[in-house]
């Protein structure tokens, strides 16, 4: 049976969508405008989402805080030492680190502190010891800083060098030795590294104590199993996995589109 169009259907069709011309257009205008605003906001939001996978594809696996009063507060170093000792783990790296408020442009900078023959965390570090020699940076004060780090200094200034105020309230000048990308915008745009020397003397952490200690476990499985062995061993801490963080994203993003959606 050869199907074909009725052209009195679509006539009728046409004239009644011009004798409301003007209703039919703002309508058109009005659904086009939702649609264009829908996709912008699914592909932000999916654009963001895929860079907070990178991120944490980049994170250790397990991270451990030291909790005091409620609040983070510095770790022993030496515990790094026991937590190698649970059957999994291949590695476990104090990190020195912390936000630098800068309150002439308002933002916090990701201060991390790297040491040149440690063991690297993140293989990104790992590449940029390679490049930089951070024993020379801490004799000579210097630093490698993120492009949005640049981008805030150069606006007040500081092209060859920036002042940190240290607790005691005196000024550590520390110069800037080079600008570095990572792969990730998000996670190098607002960071700093420098020697751990260095940032210990700006933030006054003690030699022998760490901000928090960073476990790495080849096994996927066993990750959940080697946190639950560290809260066992040190109940006075916060474990967190990727896992963890997946979640708290998740439920983040989740939370903020339905509340748009409902609006």
């Amino acid at each position: 049976m050869k199907l074909t169009i009725n052209r009195y259907l679509v006539e009728f069709a046409i004239n009644a969508l011009l004798r409301a011309k003007s209703k039919n257009l703002f309508i058109l205008i009005v659904f086009t405008l939702l649609t264009t605003l829908l996709t912008s906001v699914f592909l932000i939001t999916g654009s963001i989402k895929h860079e907070l996978q990178s991120t944490l594809n980049a994170l250790p696996h397990i991270t451990v805080q030291k909790l005091k009063a409620g609040r983070h507060n510095d770790i022993a170093s030496s515990v790094a030492d026991e937590i190698l000792t649970i059957p999994g783990v291949s590695s476990a790296v104090p990190r020195v680190w912390g936000y630098y408020y800068f309150e002439n442009a308002g933002v916090n900078f990701a201060v991390v502190g790297i040491e040149q023959y440690a063991e690297q965390y993140k293989a990104n570090f790992a590449s940029l010891v390679e490049q930089y020699d951070f024993d020379t940076l801490n004799t000579q004060d210097a630093m490698l800083i993120g492009q949005g780090v640049h981008e805030v200094m150069q606006g007040s200034y500081y092209d060859k060098y920036f002042n940190f105020i240290k607790p005691n309230g005196e000024l550590k000048q520390i110069l800037i030795a080079g600008v570095f990308t990572e792969a990730t915008a998000l996670e190098s745009n607002d960071m700093i590294l420098m020697s751990t020397d260095d940032v210990r003397e700006i933030f006054g952490i003690d030699p022998n104590r760490a901000t928090d200690i960073v476990v790495k476990v080849p096994n996927p499985e066993e990750i959940d199993t080697v946190a639950s062995k560290i809260k066992m061993m040190y109940p006075d801490t916060r474990v967190i996995t990727t896992a963890d963080l997946q979640v708290s994203y998740q439920n983040i993003f989740d939370y903020k589109g339905g509340v748009f959606l409902a609006l």
